[in-house]
C-alpha cells in the first residue's frame, strides 16, 4: 500500500526533534492494542531522543482505531488527503515498544508530539515489527527513545500516518545527531568535492550502509576555475570533508538560513580511489 508508493519530492523542512522529550504512555493504553480508547496516556517517562534515518517512507497499522487522537493532534491545520503526498501535516514521531501487549509482545506503538507530550496513533505493521526489536531495546537500555519525521495524511473519515524512517539495519546513524541543529528532510543526493584531502577524517567512518551527520556550513570553492566563490563546506563532528561544486552551494545556500547550524544525513562510501561522501538534502526548486 503506502510502503509501495513513490513519493514525491518536495517537502517542507522538518522541526529538529528536544534533546529531551516526554514520552507518556498509561498502563491501560499498553496493554489494549490497537482497538484501545483515544485517552490521552497519562504516566509520563523520561527519555532521551534518537532520531534515526529518514531515508525511506513507511505506513502504519491501526490509526483508524486512533483517529479521535490524531484529529487533536491535527486541530484543524490542513492536512492533504492520501495521494496529495506533499500536502501532509509534519510531525515528529516515537517508536515505543510494548512488550505487554496481549495481542502481540512484538508490538511497536508510535506516538507522535503534541502539547508537550505524545499522542498514541498506532502501531508498526506485524510483519515488521519484529526487526525493529533489537534495536528499540538497545536504545531503551540506554535510556533512549528512537524519533523518525512523519506525515499525516486524511484517508477518507479516517487519517494515514506515513514514516520518513529508514529500515533497521540503516536507521541508525553512525555518529551523534549535532546538538541544537535543524535536521534537513533527505530526498536529493548532492555530490560533495575535494573527499581526496580529507581521507584522515572519512577513515574513522564506515564505508558501507555508512549514515552519518554532516553539518552545513558557509564556505569556498578551493580550486577550478570557480576558486574563491562562496559555496557550503560540509563537516563530520566538526571536521571539513570537501566542499560543494560553486553551482551547488548557490543552489543549496538558503538552506543555511533555516536555522543557526544545519545538519543533514550523508553517505560515506567507497569510490574507485578513495571514501566519498554524498549529502541528501531537500528539493529546492
Amino acid at each position: 500500500m503506502v510502503a509501495a508508493l513513490v513519493y514525491p519530492a518536495v517537502f517542507t523542512i522538518w522541526a529538529h526533534v528536544a534533546t529531551c522529550w516526554r514520552i507518556c504512555a498509561s498502563p491501560a493504553a499498553r496493554s489494549a492494542g490497537e482497538h484501545s480508547s483515544d485517552r490521552p496516556p497519562t504516566v509520563v517517562v523520561d527519555r532521551k531522543v534518537t532520531r534515526l534515518s529518514a531515508k525511506g517512507r513507511m505506513g502504519i497499522a491501526g490509526e483508524f482505531y486512533r483517529r479521535k487522537a490524531i484529529a487533536r493532534v491535527v486541530r484543524g491545520r490542513r492536512v492533504g488527503r492520501v495521494g496529495d503526498w506533499e500536502a501532509g501535516l509534519p510531525v515528529s514521531a516515537y517508536l515505543i515498544r510494548e512488550p505487554s501487549n496481549v495481542h502481540d509482545p512484538n508490538a511497536v506503538m508510535v506516538h507522535v508530539g503534541h502539547a508537550g507530550g505524545s499522542v498514541h496513533v498506532g502501531y508498526l505493521r506485524a510483519q515488521v515489527a519484529p526487526a525493529w526489536q533489537r534495536i528499540l531495546k538497545s536504545l531503551e537500555s540506554e535510556g533512549q527513545i528512537a524519533s523518525c519525521p512523519a506525515r499525516i495524511y486524511r484517508d477518507r473519515d479516517a487519517f494515514q500516518v506515513v514514516l520518513w524512517l529508514a529500515g533497521p539495519q540503516e536507521a541508525l546513524m553512525a555518529n551523534p545527531e549535532p546538538e541544537g541543529a535543524v535536521l534537513l528532510e533527505p530526498i536529493r543526493q548532492c555530490a560533495v568535492l575535494g573527499e581526496q584531502h580529507y581521507q584522515g577524517v572519512l577513515q574513522s567512518y564506515p564505508a558501507s550502509n555508512g549514515r552519518v551527520w554532516v553539518t552545513l556550513h558557509r564556505g569556498t570553492v578551493r580550486s577550478g576555475k570557480y576558486k574563491g566563490d562562496l559555496t557550503i563546506e560540509p563537516r563530520i563532528d566538526g571536521q571539513p570533508v570537501g566542499y560543494l561544486s560553486a553551482a551547488q552551494g548557490k543552489r543549496y545556500m538558503r538552506l543555511l538560513d533555516r536555522g543557526a547550524l544545519v545538519a543533514c544525513e550523508s553517505d560515506v562510501y567507497m569510490g574507485n580511489k578513495f571514501r566519498e561522501v554524498r549529502l541528501w538534502l531537500p528539493r529546492v526548486d
